[in-house]
């Protein structure tokens, strides 16, 4: 693995599956856009990552299937003020090479991401049918990378990132029978912290901290929703991309 520093990272996070899933009891009447509500939504996603050097050249990839467990609670009262957690787990393929050059290849990496965050709103009623919301708040994320567990050659990275997502909603009720959503972020990057522990690959060096300073993410979600006894069952297409950049390195 090359232990060689790149000043630039390039990160592409992308889902292109549909997901189902069953939200809770809390959507009685479909037709109502003001209800609080609590989801608990299983997913899967295609993860890929990249990073490159100085001279935008690959450094290092990795790439697999997740699954991701996500939970949310939105509260309405006047002010929307909503709740968000999520944690994924996945066995990932590596790609790089060491200091020397040497390419290395590996499988079954396990990779583990948390991610909570606080959001506040407002929501505005275009007309029975038709409704707007933006989201504003604050937003953690930890993804934890265990090379180190995978080959002799590798160590653990765990990334911290700290973001402001920016978020219109657009909801679509359907003859009182469906609902179409559609939600649109920007994630403004305020801070990230990654941690390299270098010494699980040898204990003569010393463990690296870089401080990440730039970058963005956007995802949109597509879902449908039809209403099933107590239950609302939907099916939802989300993608996401996003980049950091500028690392500045403490040893």
């Amino acid at each position: 693995m090359n232990l060689l520093k790149p000043n630039n990272i390039f990160i592409i996070l992308s889902t292109c599956l549909i997901i189902f899933y069953v939200e809770s009891t809390v959507l009685a009447n479909l037709a109502s856009f003001d209800t609080n509500y609590f989801k608990v939504k299983p997913e899967s996603f295609y993860f890929n990552y990249w990073e490159l050097d100085d001279n935008h050249n690959l450094f290092m990839k990795e790439y697999g299937l997740m699954q991701r467990i996500s939970l949310s609670y939105l509260y309405n009262s006047n002010i929307l003020y909503k709740v968000e957690g999520r944690f994924a787990y996945g066995q990932i393929s590596y790609e790089g090479s060491t200091s020397y050059g040497h390419p290395v290849n590996l499988s079954n990496v396990c990779d583990y991401m948390f991610e909570i965050r606080e959001l506040i709103g407002i929501q505005l009623l275009i007309n029975s049918d038709l409704a707007i919301s933006t989201f504003s708040g604050l937003g953690y994320r930890n993804l934890n990378d265990e090379l180190g567990q995978a080959s002799y050659l590798g160590y653990k990275r765990e990334s911290n990132y700290l973001y402001l997502p920016l978020i219109i909603q657009t909801c679509v009720n359907i003859n009182n029978k469906a609902l179409i959503n559609n939600e649109f972020e920007y994630d403004f990057f305020l801070l990230g912290i990654q941690n390299s522990y270098l010494s699980d690959f040898n204990p003569n060096y010393n463990d690296v901290t870089n401080i990440q300073n730039q970058g963005f993410g956007l995802t949109n979600n597509i879902s449908f929703s039809v209403p099933l006894n107590n239950l609302i069952l939907s099916t939802e297409l989300f993608l996401g991309i996003g980049t950091l950049k500028n690392l500045i390195y403490h040893i």
